[in-house]
């Protein structure tokens, strides 16, 4: 039994020995198993997907291959010497043609990089490739949204070889529209993250609340509203397309001012209050609320 532990305990220290010098270097497939090779787990499902199509379609269109390769950490590596290793060791593009691209990022380095093959290198000059980087790489980077810069700067990518080439890449958008592109995807993201955060289940036109909110009762909805004013310290009124309705539960002291906000409440049916009038108005129990960034909550919802 002794002879055992001491066994155990030698193994258990060689590994720990040697355990660092095996993950020394980041451990990369032979091939790319795909467009986008999500080691990092940093990109969407959604955004991997149309990566996926577009690029492939393009080498279909162009021969040129672009390649998408994220990784936890270089572990002491130069993103430099790591990328070109691995653009040699992937033979990207066509034999001839050298015309491959690698776009590699490493996330605990907070680091990124485009190895251009010499083929590409007319259209995709040094100044060229920093200018997407700068653009859409590192603000989206900064603000933690990987998934989002990726995307960018892989179409932008992609349409300058595209356009070179005289095609057309089926549903990629163009470079000068991807921005309106991204925002719409942040935006759906915003609204995706509300909902979930909420359990928001309507979105109800406050017609519908105002005319027969029973229909749904015990339902958690979301309005786009304006806050009126507290009639208590947690009771207030609300105010969508001119029609009030009521809040109750208010967090104390969320509300200092009239602000735009969407407004996720539990229905409760109709309540009496006395606003010079009695009124009997539509009556919400506070679950959760936006505040927007604007009039139109275009940092929510989608026109």
């Amino acid at each position: 039994m002794n002879l055992l532990i001491k066994t155990l305990t030698i193994i258990f220290i060689i590994y720990c020995l040697i355990a660092p010098s095996v993950s020394a270097k980041v451990d990369i497939p032979d091939k790319p198993v795909n467009y986008v090779v999500d080691l990092a787990g940093i990109i969407d499902d959604d955004v991997e997907l149309r990566l996926n199509g577009y690029l492939q379609e393009l080498e279909q269109k162009t021969t040129a291959q672009v390649v998408v390769l994220t990784f936890q950490s270089l572990d002491g590596e130069d993103i430099e010497g790591f990328s070109l290793r691995t653009a040699e060791k992937w033979k990207l593009g066509q034999k001839g043609k050298d015309n491959g691209v690698l776009m590699t990022v490493s996330l605990k380095d907070r680091k990124y990089r485009f190895e251009i093959g010499y083929g590409l290198e007319g259209i995709l000059p040094g100044s060229l490739v920093g200018s997407i980087g700068r653009k859409y790489i590192v603000p989206y980077f900064r603000k933690g949204d990987y998934s989002t810069g990726i995307y960018a700067a892989t179409v932008a990518v992609a349409q300058v070889i595209a356009r070179h080439g005289g095609v057309e890449i089926s549903g990629m958008p163009k470079v000068k529209s991807v921005s309106r592109r991204l925002t719409q995807i942040n935006i759906k993201k915003n609204f995706d993250k509300f909902a979930r955060k909420n359990n928001v289940e309507y979105w109800p036109s406050m017609e519908e609340l105002s005319v027969n909110p029973f229909i749904y009762k015990g339902k958690k909805v979301a309005i786009v509203s304006t806050f009126n004013t507290m009639i208590t310290a947690t009771q207030g009124v609300f105010k969508s397309d001119g029609e009030p309705f009521v809040v109750s539960d208010i967090p104390k002291g969320l509300f200092k001012s009239k602000e735009r906000v969407v407004l996720a409440g539990r229905v409760l049916g109709k309540t009496e209050i006395k606003m010079g009038l009695s009124l009997l108005l539509p009556h919400l129990k506070f679950v959760g609320v936006h505040f927007c960034k604007d009039w139109r909550c275009s940092d929510l919802i989608v026109k």
